[in-house]
């Protein structure tokens, strides 16, 4: 059976607008893969005695409403499949109050063991997963994964916007790298800077859906340079915007997009936006 928890978003998690920013709602589907998988057994000091660990290899979520400060979020998860004892996909659900929907999630995972390398570096290296670890999670199948929203009309030949964002050493995850919710905020941040260059409140920036898939990991010190691009726009008329991520020696991180739309502005101001170059 799914797991159920009582998940609580923080203060800190919401923007001026009083709902929880979307790198918030992707750390809230975090916390509820990690109590899902302490609920089998499998909490984090387990996996630091076994020198193992998962991360996440992409990542889809679609907004169906935005979270309100102080409602109750109840967290519906299970594990979908586990292949080869090596990869794994967990779907997440997220509710608020009277049970609406909020959020809904599909995460894949990569099974890893800790190493050291020639320079006495600690690595991280796929690798099958201990029998009693792949045991523990019983594999279900509920509802459809979501999906992002398609490009109905494209943008061919809009500009790239490019933009080098510090990554912080005192903001770096367990693993000691950029924790993955951090790339939605690195992505939207850069968004945010093209409308308040515009004249337009960044506040509006409004979440409708996104995908991550992650190459590499990210490190400080050091600068993410994100590079956005509009790729067209959904039948409802949201932006979609396709982006990478590329770390601080050039190499590839992460390739993103995410479906935007503005709140209480006309979403077309958003397509203007990144349609100048």
């Amino acid at each position: 059976m799914p797991v159920q928890l009582d998940l609580h978003i923080p203060r800190h998690a919401f923007s001026v607008r009083e709902v929880a920013r979307a790198g918030d709602i992707w750390r809230a589907f975090q916390e509820a893969a990690v109590l899902g998988s302490s609920a089998v057994g499998w909490p984090p000091p387990r996996y630091r005695q076994e020198d193992c660990a998962f991360v996440v290899r992409s990542m889809v979520v679609r907004h169906h409403a935005e979270a309100q400060y102080g409602e109750p979020v109840r967290a519906t998860t299970w594990v979908r499949n586990f292949r080869r004892g090596l990869l794994t996909t967990r779907e997440i659900r997220l509710h608020g109050e009277g049970d609406r929907p909020l959020a809904s999630a599909t995460q894949e995972w990569v099974h890893v063991t800790f190493g050291v390398d020639a320079d006495g570096q600690v690595t991280l290296r796929p690798s099958r997963g201990k029998p009693e670890l792949i045991s523990a999670f019983e594999q279900e199948e509920h509802d459809a994964s979501p999906v992002l929203d398609q490009v109905v009309e494209a943008a061919d030949g809009a500009p790239t916007h490019v933009r080098a964002i510090p990554l912080r050493l005192t903001e770096m995850d367990p693993l000691g790298h950029v924790n993955h919710p951090a790339y939605i905020d690195l992505v939207d941040e850069h968004t945010s800077a093209l409308l308040h260059a515009a004249g337009i409140d960044p506040v509006a920036l409004q979440p409708v859906s996104e995908e991550v898939r992650y190459r590499a990991g990210m490190d400080a010190p050091g600068d993410a340079v994100v590079h956005t691009t509009l790729a067209g726009v959904t039948g409802a008329g949201a932006c979609v915007l396709a982006h990478r991520l590329l770390r601080p020696d050039g190499d590839v991180a992460a390739e993103a997009t995410t479906v935007r739309t503005l709140a209480g502005v006309e979403p077309a101001r958003l397509r203007q936006v990144l349609l100048t170059p």
